[in-house]
Protein backbone atom coordinates (compact mmCIF):
# COMPACT_ATOMS: atom_id res chain seq x y z
CA UNK A 1 0.00 0.00 0.00
CA UNK A 2 1.30 3.37 -0.79
CA UNK A 3 2.17 6.18 2.33
CA UNK A 4 2.34 9.59 1.92
CA UNK A 5 -0.01 12.64 2.25
CA UNK A 6 -2.13 11.81 -0.82
CA UNK A 7 -2.47 8.33 -0.70
CA UNK A 8 -6.25 8.66 1.09
CA UNK A 9 -6.86 10.88 -1.85
CA UNK A 10 -5.37 8.54 -4.90
CA UNK A 11 -7.71 5.53 -3.14
CA UNK A 12 -10.90 7.21 -3.18
CA UNK A 13 -10.23 9.70 -5.48
CA UNK A 14 -13.31 8.99 -8.05
CA UNK A 15 -15.72 9.19 -5.18
CA UNK A 16 -14.46 12.40 -3.84
CA UNK A 17 -14.29 14.06 -7.50
CA UNK A 18 -17.74 13.27 -7.80
CA UNK A 19 -19.18 14.13 -4.54
CA UNK A 20 -16.94 17.73 -5.00
CA UNK A 21 -19.11 17.89 -8.81
CA UNK A 22 -22.19 17.77 -6.80
CA UNK A 23 -21.19 20.02 -4.87
CA UNK A 24 -20.13 22.44 -6.85
CA UNK A 25 -22.67 22.22 -8.41
CA UNK A 26 -25.40 22.88 -5.80
CA UNK A 27 -23.27 26.11 -4.77
CA UNK A 28 -23.77 27.51 -8.23
CA UNK A 29 -27.47 26.57 -8.45
CA UNK A 30 -28.16 27.54 -4.47
CA UNK A 31 -28.07 30.95 -4.99
CA UNK A 32 -30.91 31.22 -7.45
CA UNK A 33 -32.86 28.99 -5.99
CA UNK A 34 -32.92 30.41 -2.67
CA UNK A 35 -34.02 34.06 -4.58
CA UNK A 36 -36.91 32.01 -6.29
CA UNK A 37 -37.78 30.36 -2.68
CA UNK A 38 -38.08 33.33 -0.80
CA UNK A 39 -39.34 35.88 -3.55
CA UNK A 40 -42.27 33.34 -4.09
CA UNK A 41 -43.07 31.70 -7.64
CA UNK A 42 -42.53 34.64 -10.43
CA UNK A 43 -44.90 33.34 -13.09
CA UNK A 44 -46.75 36.92 -14.21
CA UNK A 45 -45.70 38.66 -16.88
CA UNK A 46 -42.83 41.69 -16.39
CA UNK A 47 -43.93 44.71 -14.74
CA UNK A 48 -45.47 46.57 -17.13
CA UNK A 49 -48.66 48.20 -15.24
CA UNK A 50 -51.26 51.24 -15.97
CA UNK A 51 -50.11 54.11 -14.35
CA UNK A 52 -53.35 56.25 -15.85
CA UNK A 53 -56.66 56.00 -17.79
CA UNK A 54 -58.60 58.51 -19.14
CA UNK A 55 -61.53 58.13 -21.51
CA UNK A 56 -60.53 55.19 -23.00
CA UNK A 57 -57.03 55.91 -22.93
CA UNK A 58 -54.76 54.78 -20.79
CA UNK A 59 -50.28 55.19 -19.94
CA UNK A 60 -48.84 52.36 -18.78
CA UNK A 61 -45.22 52.42 -17.19
CA UNK A 62 -42.86 51.40 -20.14
CA UNK A 63 -44.77 53.83 -22.12
CA UNK A 64 -44.40 56.81 -19.52
CA UNK A 65 -40.32 55.41 -19.32
CA UNK A 66 -40.00 56.30 -23.37
CA UNK A 67 -41.60 59.66 -23.03
CA UNK A 68 -39.29 60.59 -20.36
CA UNK A 69 -36.13 59.18 -22.49
CA UNK A 70 -37.84 61.29 -25.82
CA UNK A 71 -38.37 64.36 -23.20
CA UNK A 72 -34.69 63.85 -21.71
CA UNK A 73 -32.90 63.62 -25.75
CA UNK A 74 -35.18 66.73 -27.14
CA UNK A 75 -33.66 68.40 -23.79
CA UNK A 76 -29.86 67.07 -24.81
CA UNK A 77 -30.70 68.40 -28.32
CA UNK A 78 -32.06 72.16 -27.41
CA UNK A 79 -29.33 72.82 -24.71
CA UNK A 80 -26.61 71.76 -27.19
CA UNK A 81 -27.87 74.30 -29.98
CA UNK A 82 -28.08 76.63 -27.51
CA UNK A 83 -24.51 76.02 -25.74
CA UNK A 84 -23.01 76.10 -29.71
CA UNK A 85 -24.87 79.18 -30.34
CA UNK A 86 -23.83 80.73 -26.97
CA UNK A 87 -19.77 79.43 -27.90
CA UNK A 88 -20.03 81.05 -31.16
CA UNK A 89 -20.83 84.67 -29.86
CA UNK A 90 -24.61 84.38 -30.75
CA UNK A 91 -27.80 85.42 -28.01
CA UNK A 92 -30.31 82.59 -27.81
CA UNK A 93 -33.64 83.99 -28.01
CA UNK A 94 -37.04 82.15 -28.14
CA UNK A 95 -40.37 81.80 -26.49
CA UNK A 96 -40.41 80.23 -23.31
CA UNK A 97 -36.34 80.74 -22.40
CA UNK A 98 -35.97 80.53 -19.55
CA UNK A 99 -32.47 81.67 -17.92
CA UNK A 100 -31.45 81.80 -14.25
CA UNK A 101 -28.32 83.38 -12.37
CA UNK A 102 -25.58 81.07 -11.59
CA UNK A 103 -22.59 81.36 -9.49
CA UNK A 104 -20.31 81.90 -12.54
CA UNK A 105 -19.09 85.32 -14.18
CA UNK A 106 -17.72 86.10 -17.41
CA UNK A 107 -14.39 87.58 -18.41
CA UNK A 108 -16.00 91.06 -16.84
CA UNK A 109 -17.06 89.78 -13.84
CA UNK A 110 -20.43 89.80 -14.58
CA UNK A 111 -22.92 86.72 -13.22
CA UNK A 112 -23.51 84.27 -16.01
CA UNK A 113 -26.98 83.19 -16.69
CA UNK A 114 -27.68 79.48 -17.09
CA UNK A 115 -30.50 78.59 -19.75
CA UNK A 116 -33.12 76.75 -17.21
CA UNK A 117 -35.59 75.94 -19.81
CA UNK A 118 -34.72 76.24 -23.60
CA UNK A 119 -38.28 76.80 -24.95
CA UNK A 120 -40.22 74.13 -22.91
CA UNK A 121 -40.56 73.01 -19.47
CA UNK A 122 -37.35 70.66 -18.39
CA UNK A 123 -39.77 69.51 -15.77
CA UNK A 124 -40.23 66.18 -16.45
CA UNK A 125 -42.43 64.38 -13.75
CA UNK A 126 -45.05 61.88 -14.52
CA UNK A 127 -47.71 64.83 -13.73
CA UNK A 128 -46.23 66.89 -16.53
CA UNK A 129 -45.75 64.24 -18.81
CA UNK A 130 -49.65 63.36 -18.16
CA UNK A 131 -50.02 67.02 -19.00
CA UNK A 132 -48.33 67.26 -22.06
CA UNK A 133 -50.26 64.84 -23.73
CA UNK A 134 -53.77 65.55 -22.65
CA UNK A 135 -52.80 69.26 -24.01
CA UNK A 136 -51.68 67.58 -26.90
CA UNK A 137 -54.78 65.74 -27.62
CA UNK A 138 -56.72 68.73 -26.72
CA UNK A 139 -54.86 70.41 -29.80
CA UNK A 140 -55.40 67.96 -32.23
CA UNK A 141 -59.32 68.03 -31.10
CA UNK A 142 -59.27 71.52 -31.51
CA UNK A 143 -57.30 71.47 -35.09
CA UNK A 144 -54.29 73.06 -33.79
CA UNK A 145 -51.45 72.37 -36.11
CA UNK A 146 -47.86 72.98 -35.57
CA UNK A 147 -45.92 73.56 -39.29
CA UNK A 148 -42.49 72.52 -39.57
CA UNK A 149 -41.79 75.79 -40.79
CA UNK A 150 -43.00 77.39 -37.11
CA UNK A 151 -40.38 75.12 -35.54
CA UNK A 152 -37.59 76.09 -38.06
CA UNK A 153 -38.81 79.59 -37.06
CA UNK A 154 -38.41 78.29 -33.35
CA UNK A 155 -34.96 76.64 -33.57
CA UNK A 156 -34.02 80.06 -35.85
CA UNK A 157 -34.56 82.22 -32.51
CA UNK A 158 -32.76 79.74 -30.51
CA UNK A 159 -29.60 79.77 -32.58
CA UNK A 160 -30.05 83.80 -33.25
CA UNK A 161 -30.03 83.24 -36.62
Amino acid sequence: MARGPLALFRKHQKKLLAFFGVAIMIAFLLPSASVKFFQGSRNETPQNQIVVQWKGDTLSENELFSLRAEHAALMRFLHGIIRVTEERGGNPQAAGLVRVPSQQRDENGQPVSVVRDPGISSDNSDAALLQTILLSQEAKRQGLIVHDKTIQQFLGQLMDG
